[in-house]
């Protein structure tokens, strides 16, 4: 985790970006990025974060990494709260259900994260970073 980030700032970056290129955003090449609109736990407000994800069959895989910070992020405590939620990956916008994984399932798709994405290594130390998977309402 780095202090001298202004990440609301870098968030509202990533979200222009990927709106304004299809979901491509720079520097995101080797890393998809979705954005999540989730209900704030407090407010009751939309909230819109980008994510980077891990592509499983029709499901989305996103991990509670906070940018290495020991906490949880604010978008993990609103799923939560409320599961439903809503995505969009490229030009697609769509609704989903988030749960947690556990057990033997968490430590699967925690080892698929880390392939997939292996800088991930360095945001953690000595938590059990949560795995959420967003799966696609269907009807």
């Amino acid at each position: 985790m780095r202090d001298d980030v202004d990440y609301a700032a870098w968030n509202a970056w990533v979200v222009g970006e990927f709106r304004a290129n299809g979901g491509a955003v720079p520097g995101y090449e080797t890393m998809p990025v979705l954005l999540l609109t989730t209900t704030g736990a407090t407010s009751g407000e939309p909230r819109l974060v980008p994510l980077v994800y891990v592509p499983d069959g029709d499901r989305y895989l996103v991990f509670a990494v906070n940018s290495g910070r020991p906490y949880e992020p604010a978008w993990y405590r609103n799923l939560l709260a409320d599961p439903h939620a809503t995505v969009e990956v490229e030009d697609a916008t769509f609704a989903v259900v988030a749960r947690v994984a556990e057990g033997d399932e968490h430590d699967d798709l925690w080892a698929k994260c880390l392939s997939a994405q292996p800088s991930y290594h360095a945001y953690v130390a000595d938590r059990q970073v949560p795995a959420v998977v967003l799966e696609p309402v269907s009807g």
